[in-house]
């Protein structure tokens, strides 16, 4: 007995000993929240074409603090071969503390339209929202390529990974892709398949209601034969 109660209390000072660690480790710097470092996900990931002008709008979320984001990367390649590449830069260096919220373009094709490129967050911490979320949006005229890839890093050296199909022409297979957190490559929601899912709904609707008043109509003509 007196074995099985040492062996429980070395147990839980070892346990705590090392998530003690975690956690100092974790809440190193000004940005984080003091937990165990994790990836950042993208929340939202689209690609329009405006007035002649690609946008990306990026929703990054980092249970970490949105202060964790380091950079985030859009590389446009044409059959592997860099075409074009843009980043987002929250810091100067990754030991910095001080935002510089900079954006530019790693190669020398002047595709990128810094002035139509903005970043935004929430100035409180009163949700998940406010502490996590940093929106993002890189504009640039029409790049011709087959494949963009979009990576953001984080200040612990996590990232995360998307990418879309582009055809020749430098436009994405479909005019409208979301990312859902869950899923590392866009789903086509273009207006077809709006109007598809539109419709259907529609059509279901209509036969649950049917169906409803079928079911009430003998129980009408029994009461009226009564």
């Amino acid at each position: 007995m007196i074995k099985r109660i040492i062996s429980a209390v070395i147990l839980v000072s070892l346990v705590s000993t090392i998530f003690f660690s975690l956690n100092v480790q974790g809440s190193g710097g000004s940005a984080g929240v003091g937990v165990i470092n994790v990836p950042p996900e993208y929340s939202v990931a689209r690609i329009v074409t405006e007035d002649g002008v690609k946008k990306i709008y990026l929703t990054i979320s980092d249970y970490n603090n949105w202060r964790d984001i380091y950079t985030t990367t859009v590389t446009i390649k044409n059959r592997d071969v860099v075409i074009a590449s843009f980043i987002f830069r929250q810091y100067e260096t990754i030991d910095s503390f001080t935002p510089i919220a900079e954006f530019q373009e790693t190669t020398n094709t002047r595709y990128l339209l810094v002035n139509k490129c903005s970043y935004s967050h929430s100035d409180k911490s009163d949700s998940v929202s406010d502490r996590c979320l940093l929106d993002i949006v890189f504009a640039f005229y029409p790049v011709p390529g087959t494949q963009l890839s979009i990576v953001t890093h984080d200040r612990g050296g996590l990232s995360a990974l998307t990418y879309v199909e582009y055809d020749i022409e430098g436009f994405p297979r479909s005019t409208t892709m979301i990312l859902l957190p869950w899923m590392s490559t866009p789903i086509d929601f273009s207006a077809y398949t709006i109007d598809a899912l539109a419709v259907a709904f529609a059509v279901t609707v209509a036969a649950v209601i049917l169906r409803k008043r079928m079911k009430k109509s003998p129980n009408v003509r029994r009461r009226s034969t009564a």
